[in-house]
């Protein structure tokens, strides 16, 4: 149940109390890729309340056609779009890579101002190639994309290919003609990016090339070979041999080699066919490209791959961008990725990152769901195939001994980190279970090499004692129907915590009238109609996202985060989070055990509260259930959530409710 919870795509609304820990949301024990949070307060621009949106949207009705309203509502959607995804931390605002793509696009449109200023450009917190130009003229630009292109002129020439949708206006054609493309959807209303004809991305490709690039006096060679990149982005950061004698000991290389297999051929499938797809196969944009490039008597070689700034700034902004890419990964528990590219870029070095990966792939091996979460062998291409392969083919009972190994390794150069100690004793556990001993069996192949015996010894009888004990293990949540969520049980002092922030919207078109009116009953009822006060403290929406204090905000980010990687990892039984480390920082300042999450979600009325445990960091109970009216769900979900606190909500007449529950059945 929490998987369908999590996988829709549902914002939640987080409980908690102002925290204290640092805005990277990094370790304490030792530093670790980081992930951007800024250090200054939202922009005014981006400070529209719901209420605003929602009377936009009614001033929609006064267009003269039905196609005018639909291209206005598309505008304002994404103008909408992009506000909800900074206030979520999606989008960064003042990054230095964000400065340095505008700074390219500044330069590609010198001599047009006017397109110059109506297109912002937006880096997005995003391990996923991409780039994305919306109708009001926001590009999106991924970090996953950025850490990917080999020179400045690489990135201008993306840059200059979505500016061409933007002059073109072809989300307004795709409203105005929909017929005879084979657009998808034409122009997805309720996202940011929108999917264009393979006719008008080769119209972008040559366009960009005679409008800007031809003149930007980059070298143009390095954009012919931006189609090789895109034709592979799916594939890890870096592909390049895994290697193994960083995973498995020297002594032991000779028994791996059984479990390693060659990658699989590099075969994309747009390179063979793009009927599906909405853009044309990469190889088809390069050749036109070239025949471009010969047709305006380009000479190669000429021009430079960088011009706004240097060689240097670009790859040291690269660095940091990757470095954030892998912790990404690990945060979208894309944990073959983290491990293949963590251990390529630290070889010989015990990584938090790293250990968290093997133990996570570990587990999800012994509990027999390493399929079902990281997908079967066919769906990896390349490099990371190899190491798929191993992790897939190597005995159970040696794979946790490898794991448990490198564990014992890392948590001895991470010494004050819990996450490793958890890990360590969690993979005790298995390993005695798997192995049925009680005692490391020092003398099996996989400990060849061991020194220091009495360290291992020591750290396996204290983490099977550890591995015991449910306060850091528990099982999975109970998860209970809306119906019978008044009867259910409450465990014992189970205190909780007010909201930090609300997060309420709907896949497909938000609908912004609701929106608001929803979140304006949760917090009016939160602050007036509560009978008894919980302890904590109230933090409503705009406090912690659009007018926030940018320490507020930060920590609230950070928190979303953990809660994020907690409720993923209730899927699969897990009990470590990603977060160990930095919920240590904030566990004193929270006063309880236990945090609160309520999410409302799509279909409008589908609405979870999920209840978390802080100290084993696992979902506790969820109640899940379906609603007639916002008003109705939001009086459920306050009187679920303050059953764990022992008061209750002042809910109204009687007569009151039965109204409502007319009105939405006529709805």
């Amino acid at each position: 149940m929490i998987s369908v919870l999590w996988r829709t795509g549902i914002r939640m609304l987080l409980l908690s109390a102002p925290v204290a820990f640092s805005a990277a949301a990094q370790p304490t024990s030792a530093p670790q890729p980081y992930l951007w949070f800024s250090n200054q307060p939202i922009p005014q621009a981006y400070r529209t309340t719901e209420s605003d949106w929602a009377a936009r949207f009614k001033q929609l009705e006064e267009s003269a056609t039905l196609t005018d309203r639909r291209i206005t509502m598309s505008k304002l959607l994404s103008r909408y779009a992009t506000q909800d995804a900074l206030l979520e931390g999606k989008l960064a605002f003042d990054h230095p890579v964000q400065s340095y793509l505008n700074k390219i696009k500044d330069h590609l449109l010198k001599d047009q101002p006017a397109l110059r200023d109506s297109i912002r450009v937006h880096l997005e917190i995003n391990p996923d190639p991409g780039a994305f130009m919306s109708i009001s003229g926001d590009l999106r630009f991924t970090t996953g994309m950025f850490s990917r292109c080999l020179s400045e002129a690489q990135v201008a020439g993306i840059i200059a290919h979505e500016i061409i949708h933007f002059s073109e206006e072809h989300s307004v054609k795709s409203i105005r003609n929909p017929f005879g493309t084979n657009d998808s959807d034409n122009v997805q209303l309720a996202s940011f990016s929108t999917r264009y004809s393979h006719s008008r991305e080769l119209e972008a490709d040559t366009k960009a090339l005679n409008s800007f690039l031809k003149e930007s006096g980059y070298r143009l060679d390095d954009v012919t070979q931006l189609f090789d990149l895109l034709a592979y982005s799916y594939l890890p950061l870096s592909d390049f041999p895994f290697p193994f004698e960083s995973l498995v000991p020297e002594c032991w290389m000779p028994q791996a080699v059984a479990f390693i297999e060659s990658p699989r051929p590099i075969t994309p499938q747009d390179k063979l066919d793009d009927s599906r797809s909405s853009h044309p196969n990469a190889y088809r944009r390069q050749t036109a490209f070239q025949a471009k490039l010969n047709e305006i008597g380009y000479v190669p070689g000429s021009g430079r791959s960088y011009l706004v700034d240097s060689k240097e700034h670009f790859k040291a902004l690269q660095k940091s961008v990757q470095n954030e890419e892998i912790f990404l990964q690990s945060v979208h528990h894309n944990y073959l990725h983290t491990l293949y590219e963590e251990f390529n870029a630290h070889p010989n070095e015990p990584t938090l990152l790293g250990m968290h990966a093997l133990w996570a792939l570990t587990t999800l091996r012994m509990d027999n769901n390493f399929d079902k979460e990281i997908g079967l062998h066919s769906d990896f291409e390349g490099e990371i195939s190899s190491l798929h392969w191993f992790l897939t083919n190597i005995p159970k009972k040696d794979l946790v001994l490898l794991a448990f190994r490198r564990a014992v390794e890392t948590e001895k150069a991470h010494p004050k980190s819990e996450m490793a100690q958890r890990i360590t004793a969690n993979l005790a556990g298995q390993a005695k279970r798997s192995l049925s001993v009680k005692m490391l069996p020092l003398e099996h192949p996989l400990l060849c090499g061991v020194t220091d015996t009495l360290v291992y010894a020591s750290a396996f009888r204290k983490g099977v004692a550890t591995a015991t004990d449910q306060k850091y293990f528990a099982r999975t949540a109970t998860v209970v129907e809306g119906k019978e969520a008044d009867d259910r049980s409450v465990r014992p002092n189970s205190t909780t915590l007010l909201p930090a922030s609300i997060y309420y919207h709907s896949n497909g078109e938000p609908l912004m009238e609701q929106i608001a009116k929803t979140r304006d009953y949760l917090e009016s009822s939160l602050l007036v109609d509560l009978e008894e006060r919980p302890q904590g403290n109230y933090l409503p929406f705009a406090a912690t996202r659009i007018h926030a204090d940018p320490q507020v905000r930060n920590r609230v980010l950070a928190l979303d985060y953990w809660l994020e990687d907690m409720a993923y990892m209730t899927n699969w039984n897990s009990t470590i989070s990603l977060f160990t480390d930095d919920a240590l920082n904030w566990k004193d300042a929270l006063k309880s055990q236990r945090v609160s999450r309520l999410s409302l979600g799509s279909p409008l009325y589908n609405s979870f509260l999920v209840t978390f445990d802080t100290n084993n960091q696992r979902a506790v109970d969820a109640v899940r259930f379906q609603a007639g009216s916002p008003k109705k769900t939001a009086k459920k979900m306050i009187g679920w959530w303050l059953q764990s606190v022992g008061t209750s909500v002042n809910v109204g007449e009687k007569e009151e409710e039965q109204k409502e529950e007319e009105a939405a059945t006529k709805e």
